[in-house]
């Protein structure tokens, strides 16, 4: 194997790497986001029972 097909084949795997790591961090931020919209919800909730016991 020549230098310029290890390089081809060193390339492709790191731009792998970068979209596995994009799409890893895309469903990262999904969850987080989730969590976020999740847990304002329940804080809602709660205080609506809160104010619905006074």
């Amino acid at each position: 194997m020549n230098t310029i097909a290890r390089r081809r084949l060193v390339k492709a795997q790191v731009i792998d790497v970068k979209v596995a790591k994009t799409a890893v961090n895309a469903s990262k931020r999904q969850r987080a986001e989730a969590v976020k919209v999740l847990r304002k919800d329940m804080a809602a909730e709660h205080f609506n029972q809160l104010r619905a016991a006074s």
